[in-house]
């Protein structure tokens, strides 16, 4: 891949990050609590997975551990989107489950993504749309398949390259 590119694509990955904070941030809950993005995750992740899921199933969806998983759930449980109950084939595991509050928060938070991608696609064609699509879509597949490794640095990676060009772009 050639620098230029890559740096762009960094860039502009940089840049999708931060367009959820905002929205995620300081909304009240069932509690009248603020909702924060990993709730709104574990929310849709219950949401996608088509049986009650345990913890273990939620962090393998996620792919964080079970340890991080454990204390998102309890905050949404505490939040009042998820319940948490015994399994009905093992006492020893738990089952989650949204509640309608969680059903709610899934829906509103999937409308909302909805709206805003069309409200930045606007202006584009349906090709471009498709394509971005397709192309998203597949940089995801190979991103789970192959997560970053942040023990290896790249061997021809240039340390004070990099801060040059993130000064020169305002983001250093």
């Amino acid at each position: 891949m050639q620098r230029s590119a890559a740096r762009t694509i960094d860039e502009a990955l940089i840049k999708m990050r931060r367009i959820w904070a905002p929205v995620t941030t300081g909304r009240p809950g069932a509690n009248r609590r603020p909702v924060d993005l990993s709730t709104v995750l574990v929310a849709d992740a219950l949401r996608r997975i088509p049986w009650s899921p345990s913890v273990k199933e939620i962090a393998q969806h996620l792919g964080v551990t079970q340890t991080t998983t454990s204390r998102l759930v309890a905050r949404a449980v505490d939040a009042g989107f998820v319940v948490k109950r015994p399994a009905a084939d093992d006492v020893r595991r738990s089952e989650l489950a949204l509640t309608p509050s969680g059903v709610q928060l899934s829906q509103a938070s999937m409308s909302f993504r909805f709206s805003y991608l069309e409200q930045v696609t606007r202006g584009w064609s349906d090709a471009e749309i498709t394509t971005f699509a397709t192309l998203l879509q597949r940089f995801a597949t190979e991103v789970v398949a192959h997560p970053p490794d942040p023990t290896r640095p790249r061997e021809d990676f240039d340390p004070s390259a990099a801060r040059s060009a993130s000064s020169s772009t305002g983001d250093g």
